[in-house]
């Protein structure tokens, strides 16, 4: 959640900068998550002072669980995103990367939300009064127990499937070019230089690279 807090600092800065709809997303996303580690960290105190069936206990889970979800949700979804955008640009090995970290978000999410219902699903019942959301709670978090096995293999699973994705993205930084490296290369001075830009353009390309990397031109 500190990790998190410090990317959500970088995030607000570069929403300055870009103004575009990922940095908006991505900022959303690391607000959620940070909310629902908030919500991670009230839960030891609760389950302490109320057992884990009380229902203090069980909605501060649920909610967490949820936000969890929301913040996986919209990380899959720019990746992507991201995908479509490196296949446009023909960049297989990149799109390759990044349709892989979009998997491994969704299965992180399904993950999560079978978890959220095992804690939950008397709750879901209660908050609806129906008894049918209840039921078609704890089914989910029966198959999925019966697949998985335990709960302490769906937060381990969980654990390793945020390890490749960060895995998976360090990948993607190393052998992918950022709008400033791209400029560089284009150039007057660059191994690839565009001979159709004037100097004109030159500067003004130069500027939105700046902006994208996030710096003030």
């Amino acid at each position: 959640m500190l990790l998190e807090g410090i990317n959500f600092q970088k995030l607000l800065a570069e929403c300055k900068i870009k103004g575009d709809s990922k940095a908006y997303w991505s900022l959303a996303a690391s607000g959620v998550t940070i909310s629902s580690g908030l919500f991670d960290v009230a839960s030891a105190p609760a389950k302490s002072l109320f057992g884990a069936e009380s229902w203090s206990y069980q909605k501060i889970k649920l909610w967490g669980g949820v936000l969890s979800v929301g913040a996986t949700a919209i990380t899959a979804a720019l990746d992507a995103a991201d995908a479509g955008k490196a296949f446009e640009k023909q960049r297989v090995g990149v799109a390759l990367l990044y349709l892989a970290k979009s998997g491994l978000g969704g299965a992180s999410l399904a993950l999560t939300a079978a978890t959220t219902f095992t804690y939950s699903a008397p709750l879901i019942g209660r908050l609806t009064g129906t008894p049918a959301y209840a039921g078609a709670a704890r089914a989910v978090s029966a198959r999925a127990t019966a697949i998985i096995g335990t709960r302490i293999l769906f937060i381990s699973a969980g654990a390793w499937l945020t390890v490749g994705m960060f895995g998976i993205q360090v990948f993607i930084w190393i052998f992918t070019d950022d709008d400033l490296h791209s400029w560089c290369d284009r150039c007057a001075f660059g191994r690839k230089r565009d001979n159709s830009w004037s100097p004109t353009r030159q500067m003004s390309e130069y500027t939105e690279a700046l902006k994208a990397v996030g710096v003030s031109a």
